[in-house]
């Protein structure tokens, strides 16, 4: 390349007038963006999730999800009276821890 084209090169530069509104714009974009984004994702996901076969393993899982659920709630009950039901025997038939529960 010759020296003058390097040279002009060099001290070319283009210096655009920025626009009025130019900040307000960018912003507004980015908010459609996003906003467009998030539609984007909540139509893809209900249109998989509307498919049978996926409505059906939502409905699996929210069932596991309950009976396990349940369950773990139950067997923390039966513990719970368990040990109420072993307290109240002991306190009834022992006289000695009877008197330890009862404070002055």
């Amino acid at each position: 390349m010759p020296d003058s084209l390097r040279t002009l090169l060099h001290q070319w530069e283009v210096k655009p007038a920025p626009e009025p509104n130019f900040r307000a714009e960018v912003w507004r974009r980015i908010a459609e963006r996003k906003r467009r984004l998030s539609f984007r994702i909540w139509s893809r996901t209900e249109e998989t999730v509307g498919q049978p076969a996926w409505a059906a393993i939502v409905v699996a899982v929210m069932l596991f999800a309950g009976t396990a659920t349940g369950n773990a709630w139950r067997e923390r009950e039966l513990r719970h009276e368990r040990t109420a039901g072993l307290t109240a025997y002991v306190l009834a038939v022992n006289p000695v821890a009877h008197a330890a529960t009862i404070r002055p």
